[in-house]
């Protein structure tokens, strides 16, 4: 299931990127991955808006960041870029899970 990240998030989303195997995939994310990392990130997201209709099951559009919830659990986040260049118009999509959410098909 997708949903908006919260700040009730913090201490969860620092405890799933504080990894150094998730970290080395990817580009901008700090190792070790500390709390601030964490506040820092999500007060980010109120100024990522995407002329972008609402996923299915939100009502709130515009977003490129996702909370990627299992099991009532962050499990990770979906994220959706635009493109620039000779790629404009075109989205970039990134994801990842916690090592614990790994393998499961």
């Amino acid at each position: 299931m997708f949903r908006l990240l919260s700040w009730s998030d913090v201490e969860r989303l620092q405890d799933l990127l504080d990894d150094e195997e998730i970290a080395r995939n990817l580009k901008r994310v700090p190792f070790p991955y500390t709390r601030e990392a964490a506040v820092a990130f999500l007060g980010s997201l109120s100024e990522q808006q995407l002329d972008l209709p609402a996923m299915s099951g939100l009502e709130v559009g515009g977003k490129s960041v996702w909370a990627i919830q299992y099991e009532g659990r962050l499990a990770g986040t979906l994220g959706l870029a635009p493109g620039v260049g000779v790629e404009q118009g075109d989205f970039t999509l990134g994801y990842w899970l916690g090592r614990d959410f790994w393998g499961r098909g």
